[in-house]
């Protein structure tokens, strides 16, 4: 249903088949994949033209070439010589003056997750890509810890409320790496899969995200005797309002779809992009200045007290005790 521009066109032979605009691919009914120019008049009537004025190349070679450059270790650029290990660390002279400081500046990181991590896109790390995985993920949480920690820090710093951090820096931190996943798939023609990482990678959040670590609070304190163990109160004030935006979000992500027929393009982008734009200054105008905001949306609104002798289920600092007591 979530797919890039295609067509059906009729080939030179009079072979049908769907085409692809994004990809420039023509996939027959027999399921053969030709290689033709999406931008020409008639694309399916001949190849691309190939320059020096060379004849076309036949698509099946085409197809193994680009097979046999997947197998011996993806695209070059992306991925370097697999057979040079060490490859992170080759000072590139033609880059840019930007990209020479991201390289320096990245540098730190890079000699831990090569010592820390197998890289096995190489040839020589490939036996180890489970070590691989679970490194990766050990080194996702431990960033993403850290980098909670620094935003609840800056937030008590500031004097801005933890729920701000965590819908601004916070979210938009630790959804980078979706977003970068669904432009290499949509790059690929794959609009199916971007916004089902997209879908997927919100669902998981709530559900599992959400929901594990509280299971796993509870069967750690099973038998505590504690009883500011066995409750933690949460801030209620807002949060009305922020659930009418998810479900908002989730309408209109739909009826933007709807409009744009289904097709993701660049109007649709720019669409999200204006819609996240204005969500934000309504967060920041509903949190600025802090104590007076210009949007008064807790309507008078008054926080619950943790349970008694428990000032710290409710993030209070020991010396409010007497206050939530």
């Amino acid at each position: 249903m979530f797919q890039a521009p295609i067509r059906e066109v009729e080939m030179a032979d009079g072979v049908t088949g769907i085409l692809n605009e994004a990809t420039g691919i023509v996939t027959t009914k027999d399921g053969k994949e030709i290689v033709v120019d999406p931008d020409a008049e008639n694309p399916s009537a001949e190849q691309p033209p190939v320059p020096n004025g060379s004849p076309p190349a036949d698509p099946a070679v085409v197809k193994v070439e680009k097979e046999e450059k997947e197998e011996k270790g993806g695209d070059d650029d992306d991925e370097g010589d697999p057979d040079n290990y060490m490859s992170h660390f080759d000072w590139d002279k033609e880059a840019s003056m930007f990209d020479k400081f991201l390289w320096v500046m990245g540098m730190p990181f890079v000699c831990l997750f090569t010592i820390t991590v197998p890289d096995c896109s190489k040839t020589k790390g490939e036996k180890y890509y489970i070590l691989t995985f679970i490194m990766s993920i050990a080194w996702i949480g431990g960033l993403c810890t850290a980098m909670v920690q620094a935003a609840t820090w800056i937030g008590c710093i500031l004097g801005i409320d933890p729920v701000i951090m965590g819908i601004t820096l916070l979210a938009i931190g630790t959804s980078i790496p979706d977003a970068l996943g669904s432009m290499i798939v949509a790059r690929a023609g794959e609009a199916d899969m971007a916004i089902a990482n997209a879908v997927g990678s919100n669902v998981f959040d709530i559900l599992l995200g959400l929901g594990f670590p509280w299971m796993l609070r509870g069967l750690i304190n099973i038998g505590d005797d504690d009883p500011c163990n066995d409750t933690f109160t949460v801030k209620k004030c807002g949060i009305e309002i922020s659930v009418a935006i998810l479900f908002g979000t989730l309408g209109v992500f739909f009826l933007v779809l709807i409009a744009y027929k289904w097709r993701m393009n660049n109007k649709l982008g720019i669409t999200f992009l204006v819609i996240y734009i204005l969500y934000i200054i309504f967060i920041l105008l509903s949190a600025f200045p802090v104590g007076a905001p210009v949007l008064d949306v807790s309507g008078g609104c008054v926080e619950p007290l943790p349970p008694l002798g428990c000032p710290g289920n409710m993030g209070l600092p020991a010396a409010n005790a007497s206050l939530a007591n």
